[in-house]
């Protein structure tokens, strides 16, 4: 494995757990808001503004591992299952947002947040390699 792709899978590795934060805290916001009548505030836009954003390079970072490693050195875990739903969970994301941008109260606006990125939390929890990703390095050996 080369230098590249050790610190690209480090970078990886470590954004994971930065986007999920965000999801929590983007969920708990919706989620609060929706149930408690609160208004939509611009720091709820923002949030997921850099949710969608850190998912965005996320995304980059693992299609970028992709290519360098090839199809041929990466097993059918990742190939199969694991790229395809956070694929998925990518475009939700961004459906989410454009609904919860376009939803003119601020209840539906807390409500399409907390549909959306609570599915496309999902698909990432069920993606994500745990037995293999607790240990950012445990490819390297």
């Amino acid at each position: 494995m080369t230098l590249t792709n050790i610190v690209l899978l480090s970078i990886h590795n470590f954004l994971r757990w930065v986007v999920l934060a965000l999801f929590l805290v983007v969920l708990f916001r919706a989620y609060t808001g929706w149930r408690g009548k609160r208004s939509w505030e611009v720091v709820d836009r923002m949030l997921m503004i850099v949710l969608t954003s850190a998912i965005d390079i996320q995304l980059l970072l693992g299609l970028v591992l992709y290519l360098i490693k090839g199809n041929a050195a990466l097993d059918k875990a990742i190939v199969m299952e694991h790229i395809p739903p956070m694929l998925l969970a990518v475009v939700v994301s961004h459906i989410g947002s454009a609904k919860t941008k376009k939803a003119e109260q601020n209840g539906e606006k807390f409500r399409q947040a907390a549909i959306w990125f609570s599915v496309a939390l999902l698909l990432i929890l069920v993606a994500i390699p745990w037995a293999r990703s607790m240990n950012p390095f445990i490819r390297l050996f």
